[in-house]
């Protein structure tokens, strides 16, 4: 291994761990020296002390581990990261042969209790996930890393980004080459351990299963594909929360159901506690116990106190209504408690139903799992059936009335007003006990909550029946001495501005806005199916260039783009959905993962405002998918939009911050026709990835590619143009 390329020639300093004066390398962070032999980074890589600050505190906790953090911080190049990775990968494995023979001779844990819980001297679990590390270092780095918990001797060792590859360094890879590069990644490591001795990988847990239910699948080489206990419970807890506030609005219910706030650290570090034989008697599947699950289940609640009281509260309420008319009385405060206590029990027992039935569940092929995510139509998935109509027509209405009942309760401020007196109780408390932390969530909350709910014409009149909630922002709230509740102000503040003079300026227009109005002809799958017309039309007086973006895609009148696509919809088809609340298309090459331009060209950053000003999330909005934009350090500054875009079909959809409404779609028959489409997408439940308030979204969080259902057949664009006036 050569040291010379790294070796600082003005340094004379001795290693911190053997003294010697061996390699002195600058880090590429600060510009310190730091200085250690390579011989040192392979003992002692974890445990030793960089004197670099920088590296310690805010390099190091960011990645896996510290070879991995050197490597992306320059202080390792690729081939001194692979050398010290084997090195990592030998000393693990040897820790763990070496009570293999003490351990033949005892009984069998599992023979004796019928569960065990870590890996035995011998038995390794390995933990696969997909990392971005353009967060930090400014370009988009997807990677696969393999964590593994070898069994030894003394007990279980963390052995984290065992095995570190990256995947793309320029452009964002397809869902494609993630999942089956994750797969196939594992399956490798678990040849080279059988190598080397380690004949027992007792399970492979799978992150990716998070976008399906909780299921058992096979890998080839006969080990089962187990899904993580964080996702697991938030996928009990997303059950239990439709079914227990299934009768309130939709506004309150929608906040409780998007759990990605709670997976966060207090319950990343949720690990499966004990496991169990499956019924065929060989592979080991979960196993809890009502106590451990009660916990999780208490500490994921924790996560949404503000939501969760609403939710209860508003529950109550229409509970006493229905006691009063029975002639009974019971106490707000007792009844909440209970509403609270029957919640967790719910969960509770969601959550061991669904690890119960990993014992008896015949694992599947793990070719459906790459069905499911890469966009391939499983065997079984069909079109809606036409065969009956009478049924067709009964779904039909049930779906037309939902969508005309979620419109109506997106035009009705009653419930908006009650959640924003909700947010000025909450944010009062946070002031009152300098709560930090929970005033820049509450400020976070009630930006997205207005932006994603609440049209920007509705804001003024919400700003004179909650006077309070604004007196408390501007004269307390924004008077705060920290930098970071200033800052999320600030941008709270420029957002409600810009809706303000949006409005002022619309209302002021001695003539009414003209919308113009586009069609796309969509047929659905089958060459004999007929083809349907969707007009929509465009919000030119709001979002001006968003929506004369959308319009040129769907006429076609710009040519052809930089990148050669012609920019037109014609001939395009939509492929994915999420499961009855959107479609997506827009997707200019069959690849359905290149970023896109727009008709402003690659990469335009000067849209029209910071957010969307008309509220995305109700039935029947087109919105143009956010994606990413950086300066020239590499920090995400803007949001950008290309061709691709997504159909509203419920209130509870997926739109974020990031995303522009172009237009709308007035018909509730065809929103019908596209919920039925929706409904042969190849899963139901979409896992939101996490997002940090105070870090942009990569382009693979905004525009969700890894979470899209792939539908059974994509709808052809036949047709698009403009509609004349």
């Amino acid at each position: 291994m050569s040291d010379a390329s790294m070796t600082h020639p003005h340094a004379a300093l001795k290693c911190l761990k053997c003294g010697s004066v061996g390699r002195r390398v600058a880090c590429q962070v600060c510009g310190e020296i730091l200085y250690c032999t390579t011989q040192c980074l392979c003992e002692d890589e974890e445990s030793h002390k960089e004197p670099c600050e920088l590296f310690r505190a805010i390099v190091r906790p960011a990645f896996a581990n510290t070879n991995v953090a050197r490597l992306f911080s320059g202080f390792l190049d690729m081939a001194d990261f692979h050398t010290c990775q084997l090195e990592r990968e030998k000393a693990a494995i040897e820790k763990c042969l070496a009570g293999m023979a003490a351990t033949k001779e005892a009984p069998s844990a599992v023979a004796t209790t019928g569960e065990v819980g870590g890996p035995q001297p011998g038995e390794v679990d390995l933990h696969l996930d997909t990392h971005t590390a353009s967060l930090f270092c400014g370009f988009g780095a997807d990677v696969c890393v393999v964590d593994a918990t070898f069994g030894g001797e003394s007990g279980a060792s963390e052995c984290p980004a065992l095995r570190f590859l990256p995947l793309a360094m320029s452009s964002p890879p397809s869902t494609e080459d993630v999942t089956r590069g994750l797969l196939s990644f594992a399956s490798a490591a678990i040849r080279d351990l059988q190598r080397e001795g380690i004949s027992t990988v007792r399970f492979v847990v799978h992150w990716a299963l998070g976008a399906t239910s909780p299921q058992i699948y096979l890998m080839d080489e006969g080990v089962f594909v187990i899904p993580p206990a964080v996702i697991t419970l938030v996928y009990a807890l997303a059950t239990v929360v439709t079914k227990t506030f299934s009768g309130m609005p939709l506004a309150v219910r929608d906040h409780l159901l998007d759990w990605s706030t709670p997976v966060d650290a207090r319950l990343l570090p949720m690990r499966w506690p004990r496991f169990v034989r499956h019924a065929t008697g060989g592979q080991l599947v979960p196993s809890v116990d009502e106590r451990w699950v009660g916990e999780w289940v208490r500490q994921a609640l924790r996560g949404k106190p503000s939501v969760l009281a609403t939710a209860l509260d508003a529950k109550a309420d229409q509970d006493m209504a229905k006691l009063k008319t029975k002639g009974k009385a019971i106490d707000k405060g007792v009844l909440v408690k209970q509403q609270l206590g029957r919640l967790e029990r719910d969960a509770v027992a969601e959550f061991i139903r669904i690890v119960d039935s990993f014992r008896t569940a015949e694992p599947k092929p793990i070719d459906q799992l790459l069905n499911t995510l890469t966009g391939r139509p499983p065997a079984d998935a069909r079109l809606p059936s036409v065969d009956d109509p009478e049924t067709a027509r009964e779904k039909e209405e049930a779906v037309l009335d939902r969508l005309a009942e979620e419109r109506r309760q997106a035009n009705d401020l009653t419930e908006t007003v009650k959640r924003l007196r909700d947010f000025e109780r909450s944010i009062k408390s946070a002031l009152a006990i300098h709560a930090t932390d929970d005033l820049l969530d509450l400020l976070h909350q009630l930006d997205s909550y207005l932006t994603l709910q609440v049209d920007y014409t509705h804001w003024a009149k919400l700003l004179k029946e909650t006077t309070d909630l604004w007196r408390t922002i501007c004269f307390k709230v924004k008077q705060s001495p920290d930098k970071q509740v200033k800052a999320e102000c600030a941008t709270f503040h420029e957002h409600m501005t810009e809706g303000f003079l949006c409005a002022e300026t619309v209302d002021n227009s001695p003539t009414p806005p003209k919308r113009p109005k586009v069609f796309l002809d969509l047929q659905s799958g089958r060459a004999s199916a007929p083809v349907r017309r969707v007009v929509i039309t465009l919000f030119t007086d709001v979002n001006p260039k968003a929506a004369e973006n959308f319009r040129c895609f769907c006429t076609g009148e710009k040519g052809k783009g930089t990148s050669g696509y012609p920019l037109h919809y014609k001939g395009t088809v939509i492929p994915y959905a999420y499961e009855g609340s959107e479609l997506f298309g827009g997707f200019l090459d069959r690849r359905y993962s290149v970023c896109t331009e727009s008709i402003y060209g690659m990469h335009h950053t000067r849209w029209d405002h910071h957010t969307s000003l008309i509220a995305p999330r109700r039935p029947g909005m087109v919105a143009s998918l956010g994606e990413v934009a950086t300066d020239k350090k590499g920090n995400q500054k803007h949001k950008v939009h290309g061709s691709r875009f997504t159909i509203t079909l419920s209130s509870n959809n997926r739109c974020t911050m990031w995303d522009t409404v172009v237009g709308v779609i007035d018909d509730l028959p065809a929103l019908s026709f596209l919920h039925a489409i929706s409904l042969t997408a190849s899963n139901s439940t979409p896992s939101t990835p996490k997002r940090n308030r105070d870090v942009r979204p990569t382009l693979s969080d905004m525009t969700d590619c890894e979470d899209m259902a792939a539908l059974a057949e994509p709808v052809l664009i036949q047709d698009c143009g403009e509609l004349p006036n």
